[in-house]
């Protein structure tokens, strides 16, 4: 296994561990002394709730927090004085019996947002191994979770993290091209191990109040499930500083204030709802403030408890370019690779390539919708060819399909509809004119005039020929 040619080197292995249990706890330990968040879920259908979720979230893959141990050298995990643990929320890879919550060895593909232009990544914590215990931070980071329902992205501050590394084994070798396992092709030292898991997993940090702000309610914290103080207007932040009650009698969530700060906050700070229990104001040591800098320096304290197994990093096994796609606009639709058949955007929309590999990339709109260009590394209305000989990154744009009115002067009347309907606009009044000039029954002049754009289903007016007038 991993057999390697003798002029070629051997790939370098990168120890990449990403969450496959995550709990968020509801008291609080030695560890982590403070956990507002987690102690104000007192209620077992809340907690069941947010636990669920949680699971499900992480055997399907939407959630994704994956440790990447770059400059690790001891890959059994037992003594290291000095490394650092990368975080990121990565997509796993497409393919045939994927389970987040047992994945060893499956492919992810890091998040490009965070990532910095010489491929490193942007959210890094100091790290050691002690006697196969790892204790990393403190640190920011950014994760995201899913909270009864919510997906929540969390951007956390003073972040701590311990877990202890578990049995060595040598990495899955993959069937042919799909996870998981590496590539024959990468020529892996099939004499490396390193270890396939952690286990005691404890994070906690403490979140900003505006990450929480920026978070709608999910539909089970509406209507009577929480005493029907909240609709789908309200955010995750209003359930802490208002609370939950079931029914308006049985408490689920107590009412909770901040009770830390993020890296730019101190002292303390208080919110105030509105009728609609929505946080309208603030105060900050005992003072009026804005919502705005109270949204900034206010942070509630958390604490998770995980287990992890090794995965891999699809960027490292390609040591290729990465090619990211982004849709924007109103509209919506779908992007497609070929020839590769990487890309399907959609839920795909990032992988890397082989350098110098040719990708043409097809913008499909959804039917309401139409295709309007390009943007970043291509520009215009049609394919987007590309070389991978660097990063690329391109955006799709989309709209809601627009009437672009034809141009149909000296068309007959029947062919003046047709184009009429297919540019998505709609045949209006018919008027009659005598015509020195165009034949009897075509058209004459229209309105709007061809090249305008209004919305879809407009009327064009159309001026018909007489003929001569004798």
């Amino acid at each position: 296994m991993f057999a390697a040619p003798a002029a070629q080197a051997k790939t370098t292995f990168v120890q990449d561990q990403r969450v496959n249990s995550l709990t968020l706890e509801y008291t609080t330990d030695s560890f982590a002394p403070h956990n507002a968040i987690g102690t104000a879920v007192v209620g077992s259908i809340a907690q069941n709730a947010i636990t669920s979720s949680l699971a499900s979230a992480v055997a399907d893959g939407s959630l994704s927090w994956m440790f990447e141990m770059r400059d690790l050298s001891d890959l059994t995990g037992t003594n290291d004085a000095s490394f650092h643990v990368s975080v990121f929320n990565p997509t796993p890879v497409a393919g045939a019996g994927y389970n987040g919550a047992s994945d060893l060895d499956w492919w992810y593909l890091p998040n490009a947002s965070e990532l910095n232009p010489d491929g490193s990544a942007k959210q890094q914590l100091p790290a050691s191994f002690v006697s196969k215990a790892l204790t990393a931070g403190p640190g920011d980071i950014t994760v995201n979770i899913n909270f009864a329902g919510a997906s929540l992205p969390i951007a956390m501050s003073n972040v701590q993290i311990k877990a202890v590394a578990g049995a060595t084994s040598t990495p899955l070798e993959a069937t042919g091209d799909s996870p998981p396992g590496h590539l024959a092709s990468e020529y892996v030292d099939p004499s490396l191990v390193s270890f396939g898991s952690m286990s005691g997993g404890m994070l906690s940090g403490d979140v900003s109040a505006r990450s929480l702000s920026n978070v709608l309610v999910p539909s089970s914290f509406t209507g009577a499930d929480c005493g029907n103080l909240y609709t789908a207007a309200n955010t995750i932040l209003d359930v802490l500083v208002s609370g939950c009650k079931a029914l308006g009698v049985i408490t689920e969530i107590n009412a909770v204030q901040p009770d830390t700060v993020t890296s730019s906050g101190s002292g303390t700070y208080t919110f105030a709802v509105n009728s609609s229990h929505e946080v309208v104001s603030c105060q900050h040591n005992g003072t009026d403030d804005t919502l705005s800098d109270c949204l900034d320096g206010a942070a509630y304290s958390i604490y998770f408890q995980f287990t992890t197994d090794r995965v891999m990093d699809q960027l490292e096994m390609a040591d290729g370019k990465l090619l990211t796609v982004n849709k924007a606009g109103p509209g919506s639709g779908t992007v497609t690779d070929s020839p590769v058949g990487l890309i399907n955007c959609g839920s795909d929309c990032g992988e890397p390539y082989d350098a110098g590999t040719e990708v043409t990339l097809v913008a499909t709109p959804e039917e309401g919708s139409e295709f309007t260009g390009w943007g970043g590394d291509c520009t215009g209305t049609g394919t987007c060819k590309l070389k991978m000989s660097a990063d690329r990154t391109v955006t799709a744009n989309f709209a809601p399909v627009r009437c672009h009115v034809p141009n149909v002067k000296g068309k007959p009347l029947a062919e003046a509809k047709t184009a009429i309907v297919h540019a998505h606009c709609a045949v209006g009044t018919i008027s009659k004119a005598y015509s020195a000039k165009v034949k009897s029954g075509r058209v004459i002049s229209e309105n709007p005039a061809p090249g305008t754009t209004r919305p879809q289903g407009s009327k064009v007016a159309l001026k018909l020929s007489k003929g001569k007038k004798h």
